[in-house]
C-alpha cells in the first residue's frame, strides 16, 4: 500500500478499505486471519511511502520472509530472463533499457532479445547508473545498454549465447506474429479474400514448420 505520506490520508482507514476490496476478490489478508484457507495463503499489506521511505525496510523484510516460506529459488548460472520496465535513447549511450532480472544472470558481451529487438550487451548498470562489474542476478533491477532499437515496456527479454541464436529467435517470433495477424484478417463473409488470406496463412504455417524442423525445435516451445 503506497503513498501513505499524502496529506489527509488515514492509513488505518485506507488499509481497512483495501482489505475489504481484496476480500471481495477472495483474497484474505493477514490482519483478518493468518491461517491458510480455501482462498489460499493470507496476503500481507505493508503501508509504505516511496517518497519518504517510511516502512520500506518492513516491506523488504516481509518479501524476504515470504520468499523463504514459499521456497522461491532462481538459478543464477543460466542465461537471464526478465521484464523490460522502460526503454529510451540517451545521448552518448544509445538505447538504455531498464529491466528486472527474473531468472539467470546477464553480463557484458551477452546477446539479448525482446520482441523483434535485439543487440549485444555493451554494459550492465545498476539503478544509479553505475557499472555492474560481475553479472546482473535474479531479482536485481538493471539497465542494459546495447539494444539496436528500443524494446517495448512490459515485454519479456532473454539472453542468448550467440548472435545466430538471437537472430533465429527473433525470426521465429516474427513468423508467429505474421501468422496470427493473417488469421485475424480472415473474413468469412468475403469468400474470395478469405481464400487468398488462408492461402497466405498456410504458407506462413509451412514456413514455420520448416524453421522448427531446421533447428530441431518443438512447436510448443
Amino acid at each position: 500500500m503506497t503513498k501513505i505520506d499524502k496529506p489527509g490520508i488515514d492509513v488505518a482507514e485506507a488499509q481497512t478499505r483495501i482489505e475489504n476490496e481484496l476480500l471481495q476478490e477472495d483474497i484474505v489478508c493477514e490482519t483478518i486471519t493468518n491461517i491458510e484457507s480455501k482462498y489460499g495463503t493470507p496476503a500481507q499489506i505493508i503501508p509504505v511511502s516511496g517518497l519518504s521511505g517510511e516502512n520500506v525496510d518492513q516491506l523488504v523484510e516481509a518479501l524476504s520472509l515470504q520468499s523463504e516460506v514459499m521456497d522461491l529459488r532462481a538459478d543464477p548460472d543460466v542465461p537471464a530472463e526478465g521484464i523490460i520496465m522502460d526503454a529510451r535513447v540517451e545521448k552518448g549511450l544509445g538505447v538504455v533499457a531498464s529491466c528486472v532480472v527474473r531468472w539467470g544472470s546477464i553480463a557484458r558481451g551477452d546477446y539479448v532479445v525482446s520482441g523483434e529487438h535485439m543487440g549485444k550487451v555493451k554494459a550492465v548498470q545498476n539503478v544509479a547508473g553505475q557499472a555492474i562489474k560481475t553479472r546482473g542476478t535474479p531479482s536485481q533491477p538493471v539497465q542494459i545498454i546495447g539494444f539496436k532499437s528500443a524494446p517495448k515496456a512490459g515485454d519479456p527479454f532473454r539472453c542468448m549465447s550467440t548472435m545466430e541464436e538471437a537472430t533465429e529467435w527473433i525470426e521465429r517470433r516474427r513468423i508467429e506474429r505474421e501468422g496470427e495477424t493473417t488469421r485475424a484478417e480472415v473474413d468469412p463473409n468475403q469468400a474470395q479474400p478469405e481464400v487468398q488470406v488462408m492461402g497466405k496463412a498456410i504458407q506462413q504455417e509451412a514456413k514455420m514448420d520448416r524453421f522448427l524442423q531446421k533447428h530441431g525445435l518443438d512447436q510448443e516451445q
